[in-house]
């Protein structure tokens, strides 16, 4: 009993059934949906559920910034509907459309969340930290006790490598922006450590794309803000990051040394040997292009990417013979499959919009929400998956979308608390 008020304390909120709930599916939502098979439709399904049932009234408490946020999401959803007139694999279609539905579900999950009216901030971090150590136990165990090369988790090398560099970097926040105190902070860069090796051993890749821009970005906010003590913190970890990569390479750690190799290669000659990856994605970026010529509005209808391409590669007209179901590229696959008013909702609706709406909203000054981790940690949660959507096709996969949407639905409503409780502040 004194441990659990102790922990209610620190927390900041009670501990009731409710709010235990929402704590326990933030604190495992970051490690355990690249680890565990279903784990992350199991957790959302419960929150929309729960948010249905219990927390329709919530709506009206809302303010205008997060309702245009969710409109965002339903006209994206909408549109990519309005495709399929055009849809003749209408299998795969509907395929798509199972997926696109958590955008205007999200909804539900999120009236039951911000209903609780709790700052899930310390259980946030806590999740990421967890998420780092369960991200890096499980590389670790898929490549030095079964032996299978590059880490992959439950499903594939990009999701478990892609989510360990989001984690690595929304802890690298949490150093320099939210902690204070220089021991928090060297404890945070060690679960970035921890993030980052889970990263190297399943040789994310196209995560690492994300890295410069959030350094840049974090780099940016410090010099903004004026807090330069926390660049030592970040040479500290950039240093032991490095530092641990090259003792990798000198141990001959496999998994690492192929894939620095492979990234050299992509660079001196992407057309050779495992780093031909790169050369197939452009084909097929191209073939993207192709398709959406000849459905510029509202495209060649949600799900038929991989007959058009499939049309293109017979017909010996493609830049290549592979056979994809999507473009391995977000951007690119909604102009092919959903025309440039697919592609416009996409780039607005889920990534720019959102970031705006958030800076519009009243109580928020510019200065004032660069120094709000949750703000900055939620404009990294875009930037990334905006980036990590140039190279891979994550809307076609249930788990990133789940990911993707989770991460938001936690720190919007972390900004809705902080900021009703700046306006009731200020009030009295």
């Amino acid at each position: 009993m004194v441990f659990l008020q102790k922990l209610e304390a620190h927390l900041g909120f009670p501990l009731n059934l409710k709010n235990s709930f929402i704590s326990c599916c933030v604190l495992l939502f970051p490690g355990l949906i690249p680890v565990v098979e279903h784990s992350g439709g199991v957790i959302f399904i419960l929150l929309t559920l729960a948010g249905l049932i219990f927390s329709l009234d919530e709506r009206k408490n809302l303010e205008p910034w997060e309702k245009h946020i969710f409109l965002g999401f339903l006209i994206f959803f909408l549109v990519c509907l309005l495709s399929l007139i055009n849809t003749q694999d209408m299998d795969a279609g509907m395929q798509r459309v199972e997926k696109l539905l958590h955008f205007p579900f999200a909804f539900f999950a999120y009236l039951f969340i911000r209903s609780a009216r709790i700052d899930l901030t310390r259980v946030f971090i806590y999740g990421l930290c967890l998420g780092a150590v369960i991200l890096f136990v499980s590389s670790a165990y898929d490549v030095f006790v079964l032996n299978i090369g590059r880490a992959r988790g439950a499903y594939y090398s990009i999701l478990l490598g892609d989510q360990a560099v989001m984690v690595a970097v929304l802890l690298l926040a949490t150093a320099l922006l939210f902690f204070k105190k220089t021991k928090q902070q060297f404890i945070s860069m060690g679960f970035v450590l921890l993030a980052m090796l889970a990263s190297l051993l399943a040789a994310g890749k196209g995560g690492w794309l994300f890295l410069p821009v959030a350094l840049f970005f974090l780099v940016a906010v410090i010099v903004y803000l004026k807090t330069y003590r926390s660049l030592f913190v970040l040479g500290g970890g950039l240093l032991a990051v490095f530092s641990i990569w090259m003792l990798a390479l000198l141990l001959n750690i496999g998994v690492v040394k192929n894939s620095t190799e492979l990234v050299v290669n992509m660079i001196t000659n992407p057309a050779a040997g495992e780093a031909r990856t790169l050369t197939v994605r452009q084909s097929l970026w191209r073939h993207a292009i192709t398709i959406w010529k000849v459905h510029p509005i509202i495209g060649t209808g949600l799900g038929d990417f991989f007959r058009d391409n499939r049309e293109l590669v017979s017909a010996s007209d493609g830049y290549s013979k592979e056979r994809f179901g999507h473009a391995h590229n977000i951007y690119l696959n909604a102009l092919a499959t959903t025309g440039i008013l697919g592609f416009a909702s996409l780039v607005v609706g889920v990534f720019i919009y959102p970031v705006n709406a958030m800076l519009r909203s009243n109580s928020y000054a510019l200065k004032q929400s660069l120094s709000s981790f949750v703000f900055c940690s939620s404009v990294l949660v875009i930037v990334g998956f905006a980036i990590f959507g140039m190279t891979e096709g994550w809307l076609d996969r249930n788990p990133f979308v789940r990911i993707y949407l989770l991460f938001l639905l936690v720190l919007f409503s972390i900004f809705a608390v902080k900021q009703t409780r700046q306006a009731t502040s200020v009030k009295n």
